[in-house]
Parts: C-alpha cells; structure tokens; sequence
C-alpha cells in the first residue's frame, strides 16, 4: 500500500547523499518513500515518481525520499524532491515470506512504501542485508542498479 503521510519514523543506518529530481506532474511524495524514475520515452520521462504496482513503463529507483514533495497540482518539473542515494532502509515486503536465506537478493518496489522479491515489472532498490521479520528487512540502497 502506497503511503499517505510522512514516514517520519523511517529507520535507516549510513542515508548519505542527496540528489535532487524534478517531480513529474501530478504526483505526491511523501518523506521515506521510495522514488523512482521513468527511463522510456514519452511523458514523464526523467521526473521523479512513485513507484507503480507492475509498472508497465519501465522505471529505476532514484532512491528513498529525504522530505516531501507535493505536486499533485502542478505540471511536471513544478516541484523538487531531495533523495537519499546511498544507505540502509528498514523496509516492508510483501508477497512474500522473508527468512534468513534471502540476506543477499534484491529487493523491488511494488509502490513507494512496500517491496517484494519479484523483479518482473518492479524496479530495483538495493539487496537484503538483514532480515528482522517475514515482512521486514533492512536493504542496502542501490539506486541507477538497474
């Protein structure tokens, strides 16, 4: 499910280097969600977004929300959002039951808020570093893997 509120609460361990990326238009982003970027052609393309359930565009992970962005009134490129790059994120999985044997795979983005094992049309965010529940672990931040 997909965030509604600041995730003011979001653990993280080493969140270092901010970029910045111009919203795409009509979109909200909410502090400690994960963004992505568009990377086909046409509308939208290069905007930072939130991540879509089975995209059927193709996007990449930009990374996870340093505060938020609120554009769901403006055109494209009308507001800015500042991303971690680089750290671990304390994040929610669904779609799946986490267990130590997945420290190592790679996480993907279902929607800003929860990510899954499955690759197909999700994008890339980081790797499981550790495993705290069957619904929670901490991954390693990888944005442009992909």
């Amino acid at each position: 499910m997909a965030l509604s509120v600041n995730n003011d609460g979001l653990a993280s361990r080493g969140a270092s280097g901010l970029l910045a990326f111009l919203v795409a238009a009509a979109v909200h982003i909410y502090q400690g969600g994960v963004v992505t970027l568009r990377r086909e052609t046409g509308t939208g393309k290069g905007y930072a977004k939130i991540p879509a359930t089975n995209a059927t565009t193709v996007e990449q992970c930009a990374g996870v929300a340093y505060g938020e962005a609120d554009n769901s009134a403006g055109a494209a490129g009308a507001k800015t959002v500042e991303v971690y790059a680089a750290g671990e994120f304390l994040l929610d999985f669904t779609g799946a039951s986490l267990t130590q044997a997945d420290v190592g795979a790679k996480a993907y983005a279902t929607s800003d808020n929860v990510l899954t094992l499955t690759s197909t049309n999700n994008a890339e965010v980081g790797r499981i570093t550790s495993v705290v529940s069957s619904v929670k672990a901490w991954v390693d931040l990888k944005p442009f893997a992909s």
